[in-house]
């Protein structure tokens, strides 16, 4: 079950991302939702982690319409973090993993991005980038944050885990962390919007050819 009130949100008769996620959890929850390096995750497990990622973000001081940059690769953290995002009311702003500092300091400065949710592998950049951007906060996960205890360890004791160095000048926190700071927090109260115009729930940059422009 999850955390907290999941149910449907509906604004001018539309349901928000969020909600309609939770909708499909509520009617098929031990349905699989993401399989991730061969492990598979139910909906109600994913909106479980959601919830309790959102709670994490308010507690870590994450505010409604905050825009939270998600600089990491394909994985069952990211599905888990877009979701928490929307579900704290924040605004997700998702970007390759193959970006440069200069890539993300020129995104958090147009975006107003204060917080990102990065890899271990690419948290150097991230360091980098917050010398000269908005960004103040980083949230840092592994690939292998959410796999199984027993993966976990197989995937360290022999050294197949991609792993970058954790440290440096910048505000983080480990992302096991940051759901362990949700699972003692309040979930915030659910709203159609975090914003009253719109609605808006993401800001997606072109890439490629068209870099900046």
């Amino acid at each position: 079950m999850t955390r907290g009130d999941s149910a449907p949100i509906l604004e001018n008769n539309v349901m928000d991302i969020y909600a309609a996620f939770a909708k499909a959890a509520a009617e098929r929850p031990e349905h699989p939702a993401v399989v991730y390096l061969g492990t598979t995750y139910r909906y109600v497990e994913v909106l479980q982690l959601a919830d309790t990622f959102a709670a994490g973000l308010r507690a870590y001081g994450v505010e409604p319409g905050e825009r939270v940059m998600l600089y990491i690769p394909n994985s069952i953290q990211w599905v888990v973090a877009w979701l928490g995002v929307l579900r704290a009311g924040a605004v997700s702003v998702p970007v390759t993993p193959a970006y440069t500092p200069s890539d993300l300091v020129q995104i958090a400065a147009d975006s107003g991005a204060r917080t990102i949710v990065c890899a271990d592998t690419n948290f150097g950049y991230v360091v980098k980038a917050m010398r000269e951007s908005p960004l103040e906060r980083a949230i840092v996960t592994n690939a292998t944050d959410l796999l199984p205890f027993a993966k976990r360890l197989f995937g360290f004791l022999f050294d197949v885990v991609p792993t970058g160095e954790v440290g440096g000048e910048a505000q983080h926190i480990a992302f096991r962390k940051l759901l362990a700071l949700g699972r003692r927090a309040a979930l915030p109260e659910r709203k159609p919007s975090a914003e009253p115009e719109g609605g808006l729930a993401e800001i997606l940059y072109t890439g490629g050819t068209t870099r900046r422009h």
